[in-house]
Parts: structure tokens; sequence; C-alpha cells
């Protein structure tokens, strides 16, 4: 599912005499009130960007579309990655020379 994007500005900053950083955040109500769930809530996601865009934005907000118990359908390509079962592992066949070893 494509994701649903909203418009806005977010910027993180430094607070000043500390280490720390704050989130300024500036979104789109009109955007909101498109995503209001049936309990008048709004779920977003806030991700950092790779880089900061030419208004200095570091973070931009989606909809978080997820719904408890929905269960997703993957293609065969989301799939292709996966482990070996350990039956199919075999442990390695070298053997160490103890008397060659500088870390001993």
């Amino acid at each position: 599912m494509a994701k649903n994007y909203i418009k806005g500005s977010i910027r993180e900053v430094e607070i000043k005499g500390t280490d720390d950083t704050k989130l300024l955040v500036s979104l789109s109500l009109e955007d909101f009130t498109k995503i209001v769930n049936e309990k008048g809530f709004v779920n977003i996601v806030i991700q950092r960007r790779r880089d900061a865009d030419q208004y200095g934005n570091t973070h931009y907000a989606y909809e978080n579309d997820y719904k408890p118990g929905e269960k997703k359908s993957f293609t065969p390509a989301d799939r292709a990655v996966s482990s070996p079962k350990p039956s199919k592992l075999k442990p390695p066949t070298y053997k160490e020379d103890l008397d060659d070893n500088p870390f001993i």
C-alpha cells in the first residue's frame, strides 16, 4: 500500500546549552482530518530523512495504516531472503594449528 504523506515541516534542532535535541513540528490540519479514525485519533509515523531538504526539514510524517489483527499479504519477493534451516548447516572443516597461532 502506498504511504499517505502528511504535508508540513518537521525539523530537529539542538537545545542550547545541552546535548539534547527537539523536533519542531508543523503539520497540515487538512491532512489530519482526512485520516482521523473512529475513536478520534490520528495515527502517524515520524521518520528521519536521509538528508535535510532545502528548507532544513530533517523528518517527514505519514499515516500509520496498521490495523491490529489485519494480516498483510506478501509477494514472493518479500519472502526471498531467508536463513538456511539449521539441519543443513555443516560444521567448519578446518583444523587449527596451535603451534603457528601468534595470538596464544
